[in-house]
């Protein structure tokens, strides 16, 4: 065998190494996307986007600043009445989850196997930028709730979830 058919053949292999490499993570990534197009579909997170929105309309009067407090009273007056499933707390937990599982398949992985900024621009509009600029206040105030839980002494890790909705809401401001 010559130096240019080893050549050739070691190029091959290289090239079948990726190939195998590649087409599995990205025939993956592509599934969990259509799941997750299926999920945006469903009644659980049309009834969360109309949820979050009329917190934000009626009991905000669409004023950010209001977000935190109305936010930490609707979660009391829901804890109190024993209403978890469909409270606004679930919701918004369910939103930014789905989201969040957005933003990993966008921006996470190398460059060949992440979501195209196209894709997502063919399935989702600019109005999902101010619903993730919502579910980023409601994320805040959520996270105030929960500090009395934090246990002395354990460090806090960084929101990981919170960075990518917020990379993937700058994103969509260009939608």
């Amino acid at each position: 065998m010559s130096l240019g058919e080893a050549l050739l053949s070691l190029a091959n292999l290289g090239v079948a190494i990726l190939a195998a490499l590649y087409i599995p993570k990205k025939m993956m990534n592509n599934q969990i996307y259509a799941d997750l197009i299926s999920e945006y579909r469903s009644p659980a997170i049309g009834q969360a986007i109309i949820s979050v929105i009329a917190f934000y309309t009626n009991d905000c009067n669409s004023d950010v600043e209001m977000i935190e407090k109305k936010y930490f009273e609707r979660y009391e007056t829901d804890k109190q009445n024993g209403k978890y499933e469909n409270s606004l707390h679930f919701q918004r937990r369910l939103l930014s989850q789905y989201y969040y599982q957005l933003a990993a398949l966008r921006y996470q992985g190398g460059w060949f196997i992440r979501l195209s900024k196209k894709k997502v621009r063919e399935d989702f509009t600019a109005r999902e930028a101010k619903l993730l600029s919502l579910l980023s206040y409601m994320n805040k105030a959520a996270e105030n709730i929960f500090t009395d839980y934090d246990i002395a002494g354990m460090p806090y890790a960084d929101d990981k979830q919170s960075t990518l909705l917020e990379k993937l809401y700058d994103e969509a401001q260009d939608w």
